[in-house]
């Protein structure tokens, strides 16, 4: 896909240093990262095959747990619900149905275990989910969506950076899990559309479309409306928080999605989010999953909580940034770390600034990356930039 010289002058992300070095596969700073084009099943086998030594470790690391998952999608019940989301997304968006096939074609593994992966919250309400937290601010110098991306400790220094150019001919950037296709973990698109999701456990599973795979198809949204029809698309499977933002539109939006309903705000000022269910239309779904909730969730959100009431008038990006570095509360803290039998652990953190233009990807633990500087940085102009 070629883009034109207005688009590319205006949306194209460029890393710390030459240009040239983006165009390839190997790593950048602090992220394996690859280059991405073709059709759906080729850029599915591309990342199966780029990244088959994160993913093939991830899987070793976590090898009883994955093979739960597929003993599950094998039951009666698994492939029945298969069968259903399979419908739906082929309904839906048919392309990712090839994403899926291609990468399980890379890594040269079965099928089956890459679909479990996929449905992995349909098939099990995960008691101990990671997590993820959230803080959004606006005042009249700055304006910014700071996130921590948790998963299991095994994916800690595994998540790969990707550079993906769809038949859409919406390019994009994402971070991506190992074994997943993209959207689950921070991403943003050439078009200005930018995406971090927070977990909302849940005990029922909806005949509709699977989570990831409304996160994968934001990336190639074509502007903030779009995006928006995309996160409380109906039938879902399960709930969902997404973040959503638009550089081009200078606009946030926080929208709780479940398979009962939704409900999509454009927070002023302040605003944080965990992993419960927190606004008006939303928060009485009664099937939100309760132990995770209060053990974890609420954990975190008290915490951001306290810690924004004692800064009172002097919050900004930096004081933010040490809130999500917290260890109040550990092991279910703002910023995680494994613990005993609790192996959640912050993967990376993701600042989107919408005064200056730019996405800053943080590798692993906030209270470690930000002392050091340890990011990748993109801008918003066609000349490289410096940390």
């Amino acid at each position: 896909m070629e883009l034109n010289r207005r688009d590319f002058l205006k949306f194209i992300f460029l890393f710390p240093y030459c240009f040239s070095k983006i165009f390839h596969k190997g790593k950048i700073r602090y992220f394996d990262f690859a280059e991405i084009e073709g059709s759906y099943r080729e850029i599915g086998y591309k990342i199966g095959r780029y990244f088959k030594r994160n993913i093939y470790y991830v899987l070793d690391q976590r090898k009883e747990w994955i093979l739960n998952l597929k003993e599950k999608l094998l039951t009666k019940e698994g492939q029945y619900f298969k069968g259903i989301f399979l419908r739906e997304i082929k309904n839906f968006s048919p392309q990712f149905i090839e994403e899926v096939k291609g990468m399980a074609l890379g890594l040269s593994i079965e099928e089956d275990i890459i679909w479990a992966l996929h449905f992995q919250c349909e098939l099990e309400y995960i008691k101990e989910n990671e997590g993820c937290s959230t803080i959004y601010f606006k005042n009249e110098r700055e304006e910014f969506l700071l996130h921590n991306e948790d998963g299991n400790k095994a994916n800690y220094g595994k998540l790969f950076l990707i550079y993906v150019k769809p038949p859409s001919g919406v390019d994009f950037y994402s971070l991506t899990y190992p074994g997943l296709i993209p959207g689950n973990a921070p991403g943003f698109n050439l078009k200005g559309i930018f995406q971090t999701t927070n977990y909302i456990g849940s005990t029922k599973v909806y005949e509709g479309i699977p989570r990831y795979f409304l996160s994968r198809a934001i990336l190639e949204a074509k502007d903030l409306r779009e995006a928006e029809k995309i996160a409380i698309f109906i039938p879902k499977a399960y709930p969902c928080h997404h973040n959503l933002g638009s550089f081009e539109e200078n606009k946030y939006i926080s929208i709780e999605a479940t398979p009962d309903g939704f409900e999509v705000i454009r927070p002023e000022g302040l605003y944080f989010h965990t992993n419960h269910l927190i606004l008006k239309e939303t928060k009485n779904y009664p099937y939100e999953e309760k132990i995770y909730r209060e053990k974890s969730s609420i954990s975190r959100y008290e915490t951001i909580k306290e810690e924004l009431e004692n800064l009172k008038e002097n919050l900004d990006f930096k004081s933010s940034f040490q809130i999500l570095s917290s260890h109040k509360r550990e092991p279910f803290s703002p910023c995680r770390h494994p613990k005993g039998e609790v192996e959640g652990q912050t993967l990376c953190t993701a600042n989107y600034d919408f005064v200056n233009k730019k996405v800053e990807f943080y590798r692993g633990n906030p209270c470690i990356s930000f002392k050091r500087g340890e990011k990748i940085y993109f801008g918003w102009k066609p000349s490289p930039k410096t940390s």
